[in-house]
């Protein structure tokens, strides 16, 4: 319990708050011990700033606990002193608004590259049938895993990204092969040559997700298994509806005639194939220098200073922060192993 004042803490008003605010502490349920700022020696910004440390009995605070000690902050919170929390159970509320826009924007760019409502919907109804028949493969899973909420937010994410992406690469093809010859045919020549590349970069992308276990850290394990199953039911889905939905949907497209139109990647291919070396070195000095940021990246799991500034845990790690300074909140855990003698008996 992080609390900060307008006047100093030590004083004689504000130790009696203090008094009553462990004593209230002690009462929440499961608690073990309070320890006071006065036993910590933790007073800072000239004894305006200091903290309780609640231990408790129970690994895990729960709900009741984080809400028990919500109205405490907020029985003893006023204009003189703001008393916030850390390391509180808190619910991570996921929203579904940033998929819903991006969905509505593929959609938008490509209406205008295929110039067809049929074939711009094509890839967002096959990509959404996929996401439906992921997060069921996933809700069938939770009945042995734990999956938690940012668990179906990442598979969401990846499975619409991906239905869309692979479906569009055999709309595409399709719509290439049509100007050659007959629907069916067109079809089969699509599957042919669409199919492998498709399935060979989902089973990457698998192969990745399901690498998360090599961590040993359960949630990501689990996180990157629930992703690797959508993907897969997404794919799946996508090789079998979208080919049905092409012969079904009333599309046909003239013959193309020779043109002398510059195309960027027959133009590009011709570059590669006259001047690879040259185009090595180029991509290499293009990746070394994009890579350079790459030296100041710290990373980490995120903590409350990654948490909206209106929530409780983010205004106390800011408090803290500010008093005694940044990495105060840092956990750092130091092992010994030692041997033990037992006493010889003379």
């Amino acid at each position: 319990m992080v609390l900060r004042s307008k006047t100093e803490l030590t004083s004689q008003q504000n130790q009696a708050q203090l008094m009553q605010i462990q004593k209230k502490a002690a009462k929440v349920a499961n608690v073990k011990t309070v320890l006071s700022p006065a036993v910590l020696r933790n007073y800072a910004q000239k004894n305006r700033v200091a903290y309780f440390t609640l231990i408790f009995k129970n690994k895990t605070i729960t709900t009741k606990q984080t809400n028990q000690l919500k109205r405490l902050a907020d029985k003893f919170r006023n204009q003189q002193l703001e008393v916030e929390l850390s390391g509180i159970s808190s619910k991570i509320e996921v929203s579904e608004l940033p998929e819903i826009i991006g969905v509505a924007i593929a959609f938008i760019i490509l209406t205008i590259t295929f110039a067809s409502f049929a074939l711009a919907g094509l890839p967002i109804i096959s990509a959404i049938l996929g996401l439906v028949t992921g997060l069921g493969g996933i809700f069938y899973a939770a009945k042995f895993w734990n999956v938690e909420s940012y668990d179906l937010a990442l598979a969401a994410m990846i499975s619409l990204a991906v239905g869309i992406d692979y479906a569009l690469f055999l709309v595409a093809r399709y719509r290439e092969e049509l100007t050659k010859q007959s629907k069916n045919a067109a079809i089969k020549q699509t599957l042919i040559t669409t199919a492998p590349a498709v399935l060979f970069a989902a089973t990457t992308i698998i192969v990745a997700l399901l690498s998360m276990s090599a961590l040993k850290i359960g949630f990501l394990g689990i996180m990157g298994a629930v992703s690797a199953l959508s993907v897969a039911l997404v794919v799946l889905l996508t090789l079998i509806i979208v080919p049905s939905l092409l012969l079904l949907l009333p599309i046909s497209l003239a013959p193309k005639r020779a043109t002398t139109k510059l195309r960027p990647a027959k133009f590009f291919a011709g570059i590669v194939s006259k001047r690879p070396l040259i185009v090595i070195i180029m991509v290499l000095i293009i990746l070394f220098t994009a890579a350079i940021p790459v030296k100041e990246l710290n990373l980490g799991l995120p903590n409350d200073g990654s948490k909206q500034p209106n929530t409780t845990e983010r205004k106390a790690y800011d408090i803290k922060q500010k008093a005694y300074g940044a990495g105060s909140d840092a956990v750092l855990v130091a092992v010994t192993k030692t041997k033990i003698h037992k006493p010889q008996k003379s």
